[in-house]
């Protein structure tokens, strides 16, 4: 994907994008020097002999050129955008970034530069060609740029790190034997949906599943944005049903939607579960896009293919893989996340440190946030790492059910009031006791992730659930192996076995201690 700057004059598009080409290892282009290089004169003489409109033809041709390509940083001319014809052919072809700055900066910037390729452009405050009159005339155009980034206050090399780390699109094709598919992270991913889905080749979805509570918030918007129908659901893991996905097919019939059809899934983890079975099964498989709005669902139940639906005796007891065409996880979409949802989503962050990061462990703490989207990567990382060695849960991919063993118990014997983040981190740490109690683990083992729950006001325990119902609960788990349970328990941070047997005295000790 291609990073694009625009912006006025002076606002440090070339210098900038230098900078970010090199921290990317992207190619740099300059689509001025483009023009100079391929018609032998400057900007200045072009507009003297040929006209404006002229020049911009030529951008156009320039433009034409730079999107056959991928893996670019582009600056482009100041005005080079203001020709329609010209952000048609650019806006689909990569992240496009407005910066600005303030006119006083502006000004400064052009008086110290030498160049005189700035043809609309004259010093005098005074004069028509002021860099004042340009941007009242401009101000509009400028605005319009969804993603706009002063360049004010930080040094080039400075915000060449946040546009990299923070705003840039991180992307990666998740590798496996089943079905290869990509993954794209990034602020405004949602509102630039239309670009992402060209630069994938993927055509405009059918139809838009997503829940009660996702719909006012996204679901409305994105229906606009693409012109499809949307569908939406009851909120909730107790409509994670046979019932429900009976009423998609239903759905999915009313509206065509055939073999050659594709289903977005707009929600958390629950949505994506059920839209990605009912895509799975709806006649015999159709692709769909899911697009995580909890941080939950982006760092875990998005990527793995893994979809399904409970029945009474357990979570996820019917399903399948069927990985998604396309996952696209914006950040943003995080700012209309309840706090209390935001923070059972750190429990698989939590997770993932526990499993194979110490860095990632100890680097969380809640002053990180609302987290950066490289953080949510770096979480992210750990689980891709693990599902592309083992797409079908053979052997190391069991690594991620640390937590789940007891926590699924929890969740379905609360009858599901007990949320899946909240039920994980209760798990992590029960199983943390049961690691020490068979002496895979020492302490402080269990007192250290103990501490880093409690930091961000996670659940250790689940006061008033019968322990004997979460033990009963837990045998549904679909991870037993020949009718024994199996246990994945971490042996320090950063370190887990899986596999493991427990006794069946030290399981109900652990939960006895954690619903006291």
């Amino acid at each position: 994907m291609n990073l694009i700057f625009t912006g006025p004059p002076g606002s440090g598009k070339t210098t900038l994008g230098k900078i970010c080409a090199a921290i990317l290892g992207y190619s740099f282009v300059d689509t001025d020097q483009e023009i100079v290089q391929n018609t032998g004169q400057t900007i200045n003489e072009i507009f003297i002999h040929k006209g404006e409109k002229e020049f911009r033809n030529l951008e156009t041709k320039v433009l034409e050129s730079i999107v056959k390509n991928n893996n670019q940083v582009v600056s482009l001319g100041g005005g080079t955008l203001l020709k329609e014809t010209n952000r048609s052919i650019i806006q689909n072809y990569g992240k496009i970034i407005c910066l600005t700055a303030s006119n006083a900066n502006l000004k400064s910037r052009l008086t110290k530069n030498t160049d005189s390729n700035r043809p609309l452009i004259d010093k005098d405050s005074n004069n028509n060609n002021s860099i004042d009159n340009l941007l009242q005339i401009r101000k509009k155009h400028y605005d319009s740029f969804a993603t706009q980034i002063s360049t004010d206050h930080l040094s080039p090399q400075e915000l060449a790190v946040k546009i990299v780390e923070e705003i840039m699109p991180w992307n990666h094709r998740i590798n496996t034997n089943n079905k290869d598919y990509p993954i794209v992270l990034g602020n405004s991913n949602i509102t630039d949906l239309k670009t992402i889905l060209q630069f994938y080749n993927i055509r405009t979805p059918n139809i838009i599943v997503t829940d009660t509570t996702v719909k006012p918030l996204w679901g409305n918007e994105l229906s606009k944005i693409l012109s499809i129908p949307i569908v939406s659901i009851p909120t909730g893991e107790e409509n994670k049903t046979l019932n429900t996905v009976n009423y998609l097919y239903d759905k999915f019939l009313e509206n065509n939607l055939d073999r050659t059809s594709i289903v977005i899934a707009l929600g958390g983890g629950v949505i994506g579960d059920i839209v990605g079975f009912a895509a799975a099964t709806y006649m015999r498989g159709i692709d769909w896009v899911n697009i995580p709005t909890t941080l939950l669902a982006m760092v875990d139940a998005s990527i793995g293919g893994k979809v399904g639906i409970d029945l009474q005796q357990g979570k996820n007891m019917v399903g399948a893989f069927h990985p998604p065409k396309l996952v696209i996880s914006d950040p943003i979409a995080l700012e209309t996340l309840p706090l209390n949802k935001y923070k059972s989503g750190l429990s698989e962050i939590i997770k993932h440190g526990i499993i194979a990061n110490e860095e990632l462990f100890n680097k969380l703490n809640p002053e990180l946030l609302p987290l950066s989207r490289k953080f949510i990567q770096d979480a992210l990382e750990v689980k891709i790492d693990i599902i592309e060695q083992d797409p079908f849960e053979r052997n190391v991919r069991a690594k991620l059910n640390l937590g789940h063993t007891v926590g699924h118990g929890i969740e379905a014997a609360s009858n599901y009031e007990i949320g899946h983040g909240d039920a994980i981190a209760i798990g992590l740490y029960a199983e943390s006791l049961i690691s020490e109690k068979v002496g895979l683990a020492k302490n402080p083992l269990s007192q250290t992730i103990k501490n880093k729950l409690l930091a961000f006001n996670l659940p250790i325990k689940c006061n008033n659930i019968s322990p004997k119902m979460i033990r009963t609960l837990m045998e549904s788990d679909k991870k037993k192996q020949y009718g024994k349970l199996l246990f994945t328990l971490p042996t320090n941070i950063g370190e887990v076995k899986y596999g493991i047997q427990v006794e069946e005295k030290i399981i109900n000790t652990v939960i006895k201690q954690i619903t006291d």
